[in-house]
């Protein structure tokens, strides 16, 4: 009997001790979550309300003036419904992560495991569709360019642009779905949503797919296409240098700067999401879940990792900056909306003064 206790006790110590261990661990590992979520969380709040204000003026501007009914136009107000959706799906899965580790709950009796599958699920959907659509507007471009006429657009006709729009968003939702399976609570922390390495055949195979989609196949389109581009509009010009009046030169100038601010603009995109996207395709090909793989030993990565997150909520902030940069009528439309708004509740206010009743 003796022998028991003799031989249990030195098991059951070094059991407590390395379950003491892992729970010190995962106690520091939350801690050092916490405190990047206490920085990102607030950055990604702000960059949410001045994101989704600037895309709905964009939206609104584009679907009120008449000059703007255009193709291209009508792409780009499809990016900004797609950057509102990035921006708001992302500040709530970030809230998301903060009300379980600060709550240190279970997702499930939360009732919030649904919104770990939804949220990723929305933002990935939500950039495929940015992506194709930058595509769709080079190609659209190199047509009307080649051309020199909007009539001669591919998507000149409304029928071929809701198709355009529709397939963005579809191959988005189809592309974004294995998400719903991969994208769960680890056992171990179940407070925290993370992407769970469920086999690391299917899970290397599916990301290496969305880093095609989300990056190597729009580059290689877009580069050719704005190659193209400038390749036609420089041999315009040395052809038609001393023969262009004033409006063949006032429209090159203008479809210049339009092709610049699309080719920046999409450099920027492809770039600023390049560091999330690259994380999740080691992640996969590593076997384990992002909570693991983001660990107390190297809280550099962690850090790196809400960085990546973050720089790819700025890319969709940068969208609007980039619209009313390089479009004067853009910044027409605010500045005479600001004017007749300010105008306006001057105007009501005189009329709401109250004059002092005339003496007796």
């Amino acid at each position: 009997m003796s022998l028991t206790p003799s031989m249990s006790s030195p098991y059951l110590t070094y059991s407590t001790m390395t379950t003491n261990i892992n729970e010190s661990n995962w106690r520091l590992q939350d801690q050092t979550l916490r405190s990047i979520l206490n920085i990102t969380l607030p950055i990604l709040l702000i960059a949410t309300v001045f994101g989704c204000i600037g895309n709905a003026s964009v939206c609104w501007i584009i679907w009120n003036k008449r000059q703007f009914h255009t193709p291209t136009f009508y792409l780009i107000m499809n990016m900004a419904v797609s950057d509102c959706l990035i921006l708001l799906a992302s500040s709530l899965l970030l809230i998301n992560d903060y009300t379980l580790v600060l709550l240190k709950m279970p997702t499930i009796q939360l009732s919030l495991n649904i919104l770990c599958k939804l949220l990723p699920n929305l933002v990935i959907t939500g950039y495929l569709s940015s992506a194709i659509t930058l595509v769709a507007i080079s190609i659209e471009r190199y047509y009307i360019v080649g051309a020199w006429s909007v009539q001669r657009s591919l998507f000149y006709s409304r029928k071929r642009l809701q198709i355009i729009i529709c397939i963005s968003w579809l191959v988005g939702l189809i592309l974004a779905s294995p998400l719903l399976g991969i994208m769960v609570a680890p056992h171990r922390s179940p407070w925290i949503c993370a992407m769970v390495n469920i086999n690391i055949i299917f899970t290397s195979i599916y990301f290496m797919i969305l880093y095609f989609m989300s990056h190597v196949f729009p580059a290689i389109i877009m580069v050719i296409m704005y190659t193209k581009i400038i390749l036609i509009l420089t041999q315009h010009l040395a052809i038609n240098r001393h023969q262009e009046s004033d409006i063949h030169q006032a429209n090159r100038k203008r479809q210049m700067r339009i092709i610049k601010m699309l080719i920046i603009l999409t450099s920027i995109f492809l770039l600023l999401s390049f560091p999330l996207f690259s994380l999740y395709l080691i992640v996969a090909f590593s076997g384990r879940n992002t909570y693991d793989f983001l660990d107390n030993r190297n809280p550099r990565s962690a850090i790196l990792a809400e960085v990546g997150f973050l720089l790819t909520v700025v890319s969709c902030l940068q969208h609007p900056i980039l619209y009313f940069a390089f479009n004067p009528s853009f910044r027409y439309v605010i500045r005479l909306k600001c004017s007749s708004c300010s105008n306006g509740w001057f105007t009501v206010k005189a009329h709401n003064t109250i004059e002092p009743a005339p003496a007796v």
